[in-house]
């Protein structure tokens, strides 16, 4: 799994070709499972700080860790987060997120099934009371089960943004974008453009 926050997604000379990674450009956080096998990272071992390659230094850290599987998906590594373990990562970004702002990431699904009104979390930016963005798997909105979704806006009275059903033990690519003019909110999957359901139209 890796996870990209940039406020302007340019070509440029950073990971993946997306803005800078020296700390000067758009790009806020960039988290990416390359370089772990790099630290001497084995399989099953608990992830408790997840670098920033934005050169923000923006690092994630948790003590009750995530776990590092290599080879995952096409060669590649990941990072196994279990919710009955309570697995996850936190850190602070070094400016508040605001639009236009894009957060891009590419994650799985491994719980099949999920009670009414919970959620299984890719990615949740907060800036207080007036800032948040996410990606999740959600189960609010019975019409569509497990669906992609996407809160937008004040955290006190947050606006949602709901994509298609999100299949478990499937690989999606996600790219949430929060604009300052119409369409404020654009939801992709898969590289693709997604109707957007409860969706909120007003500047974010």
């Amino acid at each position: 799994m890796f996870t990209l926050v940039s406020y302007n997604a340019l070509t440029q000379n950073g990971p993946g070709g997306v803005a800078a990674r020296n700390g000067t450009s758009d790009l806020l956080l960039w988290l990416s499972t390359s370089d772990f096998v790099t630290h001497g990272y084995q399989a099953g071992d608990g992830v408790h700080t997840w670098m920033d390659l934005s050169g923000r230094n923006a690092h994630t850290t948790l003590g009750n860790a995530p776990l590092f599987v290599p080879g995952f998906v096409n060669g590649i590594p990941v990072i196994q987060l279990q919710s009955g373990s309570l697995h996850y990562l936190s850190g602070l970004l070094t400016s508040v997120p605001t639009a236009p702002l894009t957060v891009v990431a590419v994650a799985n699904f491994s719980l099949s099934t999920q009670p009414d009104g919970t959620g299984q979390y890719v990615i949740g930016l907060s800036g207080g009371a007036t800032n948040q963005a996410s990606i999740s798997r959600q189960d609010f909105n019975d019409a569509v089960p497990h669906a992609y979704y996407s809160f937008e806006g004040p955290s006190t009275i947050p606006t949602r943004s709901v994509g298609p059903t999100l299949n478990a033990n499937e690989w999606y690519g996600f790219v949430a974008s929060y604009n300052t003019s119409a369409p404020f909110h654009t939801l992709h999957l898969n590289n693709v453009l997604q109707t957007i359901v409860n969706d909120f139209v007003a500047a974010p």
